[in-house]
Protein backbone atom coordinates (compact mmCIF):
# COMPACT_ATOMS: atom_id res chain seq x y z
CA UNK A 1 0.00 0.00 0.00
CA UNK A 2 1.30 3.44 -0.94
CA UNK A 3 0.19 6.52 0.99
CA UNK A 4 0.66 9.96 -0.45
CA UNK A 5 -0.02 13.54 0.50
CA UNK A 6 -0.74 16.45 -1.78
CA UNK A 7 0.09 20.10 -1.24
CA UNK A 8 -2.94 21.15 -3.32
CA UNK A 9 -5.80 22.75 -1.42
CA UNK A 10 -9.29 21.29 -1.63
CA UNK A 11 -11.80 23.98 -2.67
CA UNK A 12 -14.60 22.49 -0.58
CA UNK A 13 -12.70 22.00 2.65
CA UNK A 14 -14.04 23.49 5.87
CA UNK A 15 -12.65 26.85 6.86
CA UNK A 16 -12.21 28.65 10.18
CA UNK A 17 -15.11 31.01 9.51
CA UNK A 18 -17.70 28.82 11.18
CA UNK A 19 -21.26 30.09 11.25
CA UNK A 20 -23.96 28.83 13.61
CA UNK A 21 -26.76 26.85 12.04
CA UNK A 22 -29.79 29.10 11.43
CA UNK A 23 -32.15 26.26 12.39
CA UNK A 24 -32.98 25.13 15.91
CA UNK A 25 -35.41 22.99 17.84
CA UNK A 26 -36.74 24.06 21.24
CA UNK A 27 -38.51 21.73 23.61
CA UNK A 28 -40.98 23.35 25.97
CA UNK A 29 -44.36 22.66 27.51
CA UNK A 30 -46.17 25.87 26.63
CA UNK A 31 -49.76 25.91 25.41
CA UNK A 32 -49.72 22.18 24.67
CA UNK A 33 -46.85 22.39 22.19
CA UNK A 34 -43.97 20.05 22.93
CA UNK A 35 -41.46 21.54 20.52
CA UNK A 36 -40.96 24.29 18.00
CA UNK A 37 -38.67 24.38 15.00
CA UNK A 38 -37.12 27.74 14.20
CA UNK A 39 -35.23 29.13 11.24
CA UNK A 40 -33.32 32.36 11.85
CA UNK A 41 -35.31 33.01 15.03
CA UNK A 42 -38.76 32.63 13.43
CA UNK A 43 -41.16 29.68 13.50
CA UNK A 44 -40.52 27.33 10.61
CA UNK A 45 -43.29 27.22 8.04
CA UNK A 46 -44.55 30.77 8.48
CA UNK A 47 -45.43 32.31 5.13
CA UNK A 48 -43.57 35.42 3.99
CA UNK A 49 -46.62 37.64 4.43
CA UNK A 50 -46.75 36.82 8.17
CA UNK A 51 -42.99 36.86 8.77
CA UNK A 52 -42.94 39.85 11.13
CA UNK A 53 -46.22 39.15 12.89
CA UNK A 54 -47.23 37.40 16.10
CA UNK A 55 -47.75 34.20 14.07
CA UNK A 56 -44.00 33.94 13.42
CA UNK A 57 -42.97 34.28 17.09
CA UNK A 58 -41.55 31.37 19.00
CA UNK A 59 -43.07 30.63 22.40
CA UNK A 60 -39.61 31.08 23.95
CA UNK A 61 -38.96 34.54 22.49
CA UNK A 62 -38.66 37.53 24.85
CA UNK A 63 -42.01 38.99 23.85
CA UNK A 64 -43.97 35.78 24.46
CA UNK A 65 -42.18 34.95 27.73
CA UNK A 66 -42.75 38.51 28.97
CA UNK A 67 -46.42 38.29 28.02
CA UNK A 68 -46.76 35.00 29.94
CA UNK A 69 -44.90 36.47 32.95
CA UNK A 70 -47.24 39.46 33.07
CA UNK A 71 -50.29 37.17 32.82
CA UNK A 72 -49.02 35.26 35.86
CA UNK A 73 -48.45 38.52 37.76
CA UNK A 74 -52.03 39.56 36.95
CA UNK A 75 -53.45 36.19 38.01
CA UNK A 76 -51.49 36.14 41.28
CA UNK A 77 -52.15 39.87 41.90
CA UNK A 78 -48.42 40.63 42.03
CA UNK A 79 -47.57 44.31 41.75
CA UNK A 80 -44.02 44.65 40.46
CA UNK A 81 -43.48 48.28 41.43
CA UNK A 82 -45.32 50.28 44.10
CA UNK A 83 -47.92 52.75 42.88
CA UNK A 84 -47.39 51.64 39.30
CA UNK A 85 -49.56 49.63 36.93
CA UNK A 86 -47.66 46.55 35.74
CA UNK A 87 -48.79 47.18 32.15
CA UNK A 88 -46.93 50.51 32.12
CA UNK A 89 -43.60 48.70 32.63
CA UNK A 90 -41.42 47.71 29.69
CA UNK A 91 -39.52 44.45 29.41
CA UNK A 92 -36.32 46.34 30.29
CA UNK A 93 -37.99 47.92 33.35
CA UNK A 94 -39.06 44.52 34.67
CA UNK A 95 -35.65 42.95 34.07
CA UNK A 96 -33.96 45.87 35.83
CA UNK A 97 -36.18 45.40 38.90
CA UNK A 98 -34.42 42.13 39.66
CA UNK A 99 -31.13 43.41 41.10
CA UNK A 100 -29.74 39.91 41.67
CA UNK A 101 -30.31 39.05 38.00
CA UNK A 102 -28.63 42.28 36.85
CA UNK A 103 -25.62 41.65 39.11
CA UNK A 104 -25.32 37.99 38.03
CA UNK A 105 -25.55 38.95 34.35
CA UNK A 106 -22.76 41.53 34.78
CA UNK A 107 -20.52 38.92 36.44
CA UNK A 108 -21.26 36.39 33.70
CA UNK A 109 -20.48 38.91 30.96
CA UNK A 110 -17.03 39.52 32.48
CA UNK A 111 -16.19 35.92 31.57
CA UNK A 112 -17.90 35.97 28.16
CA UNK A 113 -16.39 39.14 26.74
CA UNK A 114 -17.40 38.34 23.16
CA UNK A 115 -21.09 37.93 24.03
CA UNK A 116 -23.12 40.02 21.60
CA UNK A 117 -24.76 43.17 22.91
CA UNK A 118 -28.07 44.43 21.64
CA UNK A 119 -29.33 47.98 21.71
CA UNK A 120 -31.46 48.53 24.84
CA UNK A 121 -34.09 50.17 22.63
CA UNK A 122 -34.94 46.64 21.46
CA UNK A 123 -36.02 45.87 25.04
CA UNK A 124 -38.44 48.78 25.36
CA UNK A 125 -41.63 46.89 24.58
CA UNK A 126 -44.77 46.40 26.65
CA UNK A 127 -46.92 43.38 27.36
CA UNK A 128 -50.34 43.59 25.73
Amino acid sequence: MILGQSCLSFDFSKDDNKQPCPSSVSWCAIDGKRLEVAVEGKRQGVIKKKLNTEASRLKICKVELFKKFMEICDTKKIQLREKCDNRSLTYLDVKSLNKEYVRSWEILRQHFKTWTLKDNNLLLFFSK
